[in-house]
């Protein structure tokens, strides 16, 4: 199965985004995005599917992911009481170009690239680190930069890593959707201020209308 483009939106405030998901249930598809990926499980439990690992998380599990490392989190049926999670996400360019090729960043670095296969904190005190992240959302931005910047800082001092995905996994990405999406996006973004039309946007992709509802209702 092909994981889905997710197109992340850009934070208005800050260079990367802080959220708090909060739902009945965990409702995002098998996707992937560009974004790196920090989610800490507040309350909730189910099945965490990352790459080819499939294990089961209940509160407090705590996992970095690498870019378009396609995930998925399916919280159990009779689940009562909603589920709720914390999750940072941040591009490349989050310090500017080529920033992770800097001396200060040599740690930082090594742990994104290991996070390309997925990342699970068991042995770290998450309560502390729960504490940590609801912070970081609050903060301004600059304090909220440098936060997790040291918060990356200290996780790839971690000795006991779970990595979660095999060496021989191969992610089946619908990159052709995300290239449409990613033009569907940049063209809504450049346009906004005037009436955009269903023919604009489904000649912009090549395709019909009826064919464009169908591919944007999927996607």
């Amino acid at each position: 199965m092909k994981a889905l483009f997710e197109k992340v939106p850009s934070s208005v405030e800050s260079s990367f985004n802080a959220f708090v998901y909060e739902a009945e249930n965990f409702e995002t598809p098998w996707h992937f995005h560009p974004e790196y990926e920090l989610t800490y499980i507040v309350k909730g439990e189910g099945t965490r599917f990352v790459g080819n690992s499939v294990q089961e998380f209940k509160k407090r599990d705590f996992v970095l992911l690498g870019t378009n490392l396609p995930h998925y989190w399916k919280n159990h049926d009779n689940l009562k009481g909603g589920v709720q999670s914390i999750v940072l996400q941040w591009d490349d360019s989050v310090l500017g170009e080529n920033w992770l090729e800097k001396k200060e960043f040599h740690s930082i670095k090594r742990i994104l690239s290991d996070a390309s296969k997925g990342l699970s904190f068991r042995t770290i005190e998450n309560d502390v680190i729960l504490e940590r992240l609801q912070k970081i959302i609050t903060q301004k931005p600059l304090e909220k930069l440098l936060a997790l910047l040291l918060l990356l800082e200290e996780l790839s001092k971690i000795k006991e890593v779970e990595t979660l995905s095999s060496d021989g996994f191969v992610p089946n990405l619908n990159s052709k959707a995300n290239d449409r999406i990613n033009l569907i996006y940049n063209y809504i973004q450049e346009n906004y201020n005037q009436k955009i039309r269903l023919n604009e946007i489904a000649d912009l992709v090549h395709m019909n209308e009826e064919t464009f509802c169908r591919f944007f209702k999927k996607t």
